[in-house]
């Protein structure tokens, strides 16, 4: 008949070692991870991404319209998107005519940035003052002049003695110049 040390023996060779419990609970931990990051990725909209590289504050490249912009994002709406470029610029981007958004490490975030001005908006109440702005047009060219007004569908500008009307929805970017640029009309 075994003793009692062989029934012990034996319990002992068949209990799990804790080692083991701990490398099958990490592997588990280390599995959820990725399957919540995939999760994240596979949910991500650019308008998150944008939001969430604007509250962390990134160095990004943002594609619209055939050109890029690289700078801090300032502000997301649900419209437009506001970055301060290196050299003071500020360009005003309509969210839907982000390509794509580029900077440091990954980011994926779905949350709807709120609502807020577009970019016919924040032109309209520029307008009065008359600054110095480059329109970026969807189609890869660009309108430069001073901003006269902005209609129902359409912006207009006035470089010299040319007036330029543009359509609102063809504007891929807004770059509003340092004051102290002399690129742009009405600068020093």
């Amino acid at each position: 008949m075994p003793g009692e040390d062989d029934e012990d023996a034996l319990t002992a060779a068949w209990a799990p070692d804790p080692d083991d419990r701990l490398a099958v609970d990490a592997a588990a931990a280390r599995s959820r991870r990725h399957w919540l990051s995939q999760q994240a990725v596979e949910s991500a909209t650019i308008a998150g991404i944008l939001l969430a590289r604007a509250e962390r504050g990134d160095e990004v490249t943002v594609c619209a319209g055939g050109g890029s912009h690289r700078g801090r994002l300032r502000s997301v709406t649900r419209a437009l998107c506001v970055l301060e470029q290196p050299g003071g610029d500020i360009a005003l981007i309509p969210t839907a005519a982000v390509t794509a958004v580029a900077g440091p490490e990954a980011v994926s975030d779905d949350r709807l940035p709120a609502a807020g001005p577009d970019l016919a908006g924040v032109l309209a109440t520029l307008a009065g003052e008359r600054p110095a702005v480059r329109l970026l047009l969807a189609e890869g060219t660009s309108v430069v002049g001073v901003l006269l007004g902005v209609g129902k569908d359409a912006v207009s500008l006035a470089d010299g003695s040319t007036v330029a009307t543009v359509r609102l929805s063809a504007i891929a970017a807004c770059v509003l110049p340092d004051p102290g640029n002399d690129d742009y009309p009405g600068g020093p």
